[in-house]
């Protein structure tokens, strides 16, 4: 996978599609640009908890092939439909630094995500973890040890 989809300031979890849901093209990661500070917050459904804020954007990314025809090289395309800051619970915090953390942590995020409604052309959008995205993620950024040759 090309890593420029994955691309971000702290990790970017990758989403799967809403089926039957009318936007397209649906957003495909949800990119987390920081997570900064500890304060207590009320959330909804978890009451008053201890959470850092978190800057994260709602994105639809993909690499356009060159075209000669066009005299245009290739490139990335990034469609936003949401740009905002949202408090995490800190103890959700590590599993959002780091994809092999993600994965060890997948119910305990997924429900976070599940807390999360949107108004407009998102309106019904659920944030739902593309695990199949997210192993090949992993796999991109797992080195391959190579024996030595004797």
């Amino acid at each position: 996978m090309d890593t420029r989809l994955y691309q971000a300031g702290h990790l970017a979890i990758p989403l799967k599609a809403n089926e039957g849901h009318s936007l397209n093209p649906q957003p495909n990661f949800m990119v987390i640009e920081n997570i900064f500070g500890r304060t207590k917050a009320e959330l909804p459904m978890l009451g008053d908890v201890v959470v850092a804020n978190s800057s994260y954007k709602l994105v639809y990314r993909e690499i356009l092939k060159a075209n000669e025809q066009l005299g245009r090289g290739e490139t990335t395309r990034e469609i936003i439909y949401e740009n905002e800051n949202q408090y995490v619970p800190i103890v959700i915090v590590p599993a959002l630094s780091d994809y092999e953390y993600l994965k060890a942590s997948l119910k305990q995020v997924s429900e976070m995500l599940s807390l999360f409604q949107f108004r407009g052309v998102l309106s019904g959008f659920q944030l739902i973890i593309d695990e199949t995205v997210l192993d090949e993620i992993i796999a991109d950024l797992t080195p391959v040890v190579t024996p030595p040759v004797e």
